[in-house]
């Protein structure tokens, strides 16, 4: 089996205190589903009541959060880095109820806004062409999902609901991986194309990336105009948009690519059932976002985590197979979580320990990595 490429191994000693995000993040999402759930099962009492809408918000305007700043806030200074991350800490503190409301909320939204100077400026400032201006408005959206929820829960608002603000984050979720999943993937794969002697066509890439997001824009202003029957055919033209790429990218031929390409095309797909299965009617809207949230976010995490930090620190990856492990862990616990409303609290429990075992592999292999000499 062919392994992804070695580099030297050669440490830098130095590494910037945004990667501190990607362990952060990984112990998060081992503890906190597990704890959620035990809760919503009444096995365990939590300060906090376990409200599906505050599992939504820790998981996508926590978890995701975190990784996106361990992936983008790399040039910022690391006074402003270590006040994002308490930030970040203070946040999570608050949704397991150890905050009074006002100081959980403070928290989220100046995480919320400082991440978005931190990240989001930066790419707002240097756009220059069409190919970068995306990212700008969709770590826009994260914060502004932030405050969202965060006014539908204060009651400030009696029209506004916390369910506005967690779909827009799904939205910014979605769109996030769709765009740079899709990039690296379309990189990876005409890498392993042009190994085998064929040739990748990237201009049908570009506009495949267009019909993507204007399918999940489209799904996120049919939201806000209260349109809902237009919502899953939207999702489901992004959703086509991601298959379309998928055999642009002659996926069929990367069975024998390296590791991290295969995993992350595994995630990709993921994505794309994501965004067709509300449209099928198999599942309800609230049970098929799980296909987004653990199936594609999930993945993408696990694979992008772990082979950015090792790039950072120009080492081996010390467990070849580890990736493999937690993708096929996650898949279980997202085919679990699909079919758990009809297989009863059993299928939920062994959903979220599926996927608390992926991360908690995650986060052993990133801690070790940190703590190299």
């Amino acid at each position: 089996m062919k392994q992804a490429p070695v580099l030297a191994p050669r440490r830098t000693g130095q590494i910037s205190p945004a990667s501190l995000f990607f362990p952060m993040a990984a112990l998060f999402a081992a503890v906190a589903p597990a704890f959620w759930l035990l809760s919503w099962l009444g096995m365990i009492t939590l300060p906090m009541s376990p409200d599906p809408l505050r599992h939504g918000h820790e998981m996508l305007l926590g978890f995701a959060s975190a990784v996106i700043a361990g992936f983008l806030v790399t040039k910022a200074r690391p006074v402003l880095v270590w006040a994002l991350a308490f930030l970040w800490l203070s946040a999570r503190l608050g949704g397991a109820g150890l905050l009074s409301p006002l100081g959980d909320a403070a928290a989220g939204v100046g995480f919320a806004l400082l991440l978005f100077l931190l990240a989001g400026w930066p790419f707002l400032r240097a756009v220059r062409t069409g190919h970068n201006l995306f990212f700008a408005p969709i770590l826009a959206l994260f914060c502004t999902a932030e405050i969202l929820m965060r006014l539908g829960w204060s009651g400030l608002l009696p029209d506004l609901r916390p369910g506005h603000g967690l779909l827009l984050a799904l939205d910014a979720v979605t769109a996030l991986l769709f765009v740079m999943g899709g990039r690296l993937i379309a990189g990876l794969a005409a890498s392993a194309l042009r190994s085998q002697g064929l040739a990748a066509a990237h201009h049908r890439h570009l506009s495949a990336e267009w019909l993507g997001m204007a399918g999940i824009g489209l799904a996120a202003l049919a939201r806000v105009l209260d349109m809902d029957g237009l919502v899953p055919w939207a999702l489901a033209a992004a959703g086509l948009a991601v298959f379309y790429r998928l055999a642009l990218w002659r996926s069929w031929r990367l069975f024998r690519a390296v590791l991290d390409l295969r995993l992350l095309l595994l995630a990709y797909l993921w994505l794309g059932l994501g965004l067709l299965l509300p449209l099928s009617g198999l599942f309800s809207s609230q049970t098929a976002l799980h296909a987004i949230t653990i199936g594609a976010l999930g993945n993408a995490a696990a694979i992008m985590m772990p082979r950015t930090l090792l790039q950072r620190r120009r080492t081996t990856h010390p467990f070849p197979a580890l990736n493999g492990i937690a993708a096929l862990l996650l898949s279980l616990s997202a085919l679990a979580r699909l079919t758990a409303p009809s297989w009863g609290s059993l299928v939920f429990l062994a959903a979220a320990l599926l996927w608390s075992a992926a991360f908690l592999l995650l986060a052993v292999l990133l801690i070790r990595v940190l703590l190299e000499k």
